[in-house]
């Protein structure tokens, strides 16, 4: 089955998550975690890959724009883009099974693995965090480095 955190029948996922402050930083995290779930076919709808706003239908259903995006609407693209990469790349991502490596409140670090393929993913929703993968990994992301976890920030720690 596929999982989705936006469709044509609901308020805009931009339009949620600026309600709680870090709009399109708390996109990119639905995104990530979207993208870093096993064993399901994610559905990303349209407009939520950049970032469009929308309140109930029919404002949910704006036209897709590919061209003259702000930097934040870039950002989150791109977003998009590197973790589904990183899914197609790595079999863990598609058939893995997740466990959970680290939790406390607003921050959770998990571990997908599928035969050999390891990756961790570290989600936080929360202040700058420590947290470094085992040796031997990188954020595919670019995101994290230095065993920090930026505020709003998700890494998909990989081995290159």
């Amino acid at each position: 089955m596929g999982n989705f955190f936006g469709n044509h029948d609901q308020v805009r996922a931009l339009t949620e998550s600026q309600n709680q402050g870090g709009g399109y930083e708390r996109l990119r995290l639905a995104q990530t975690f979207l993208f870093t779930s096993p064993n399901n076919v994610p559905m990303l709808y349209q407009g939520d890959d950049i970032g469009t706003t929308g309140d109930i239908d029919p404002d949910n259903r704006k036209m897709q724009r590919f061209t003259g995006l702000s930097v934040e609407e870039q950002k989150t693209l791109a977003n998009a883009q590197k973790a589904g990469s990183l899914r197609a790349q790595h079999p863990a991502l598609r058939r893995g099974k997740r466990t959970t490596v680290w939790l406390e409140d607003w921050f959770w670090v998990y571990k997908v693995t599928y035969d050999t393929d390891e990756v961790y993913v570290a989600i936080n929703r929360d202040n700058t965090k420590q947290w470094s993968p085992p040796a031997g990994f990188v954020d595919g992301m670019g995101n994290c480095s230095g065993g920090q976890v930026p505020i709003l920030t998700s890494c998909i720690f990989v081995k290159p």
